[in-house]
C-alpha cells in the first residue's frame, strides 16, 4: 500500500508530523523497523523509526517539524546510506 504524507528532511533525518495520530502505516513501520519512502522523486530507505511525542525536544529536527512537535507527535527515521 501507499500513503501520501508530507516529509521533511534535515541531513540524514526524515520526519513526518502525525496530524492523524499513530495510523496503521506508522504501526507497520515501527513493527518492521525499516521502510522505503519515496522522497523528491527517489526512494530512500529509513531505519530506526521512532515517535517523538508532542511537546518533546525538537533538537535536530527541521524547523517546520519542530513547530508542529509542540502540538502533535512526529514520526522520525534515519536515512540509510
Amino acid at each position: 500500500y501507499q500513503t501520501i504524507v508530507t516529509t521533511y528532511r534535515k541531513g540524514n533525518l526524515l520526519a513526518i508530523a502525525l496530524g492523524h495520530g499513530k495510523t496503521d502505516w506508522v504501526k507497520n513501520v515501527l513493527a518492521a523497523g525499516e521502510a522505503d519512502v519515496h522522497y523528491t522523486r527517489r526512494k530512500v530507505h529509513i531505519t530506526n523509526p521512532r515517535i517523538l511525542e508532542a511537546g518533546s525536544s525538537a533538537e535536530g529536527l527541521p524547523w517546520l517539524v519542530a513547530v508542529q512537535l509542540r502540538r502533535m507527535a512526529v514520526f522520525v527515521g534515519d536515512i540509510a546510506d
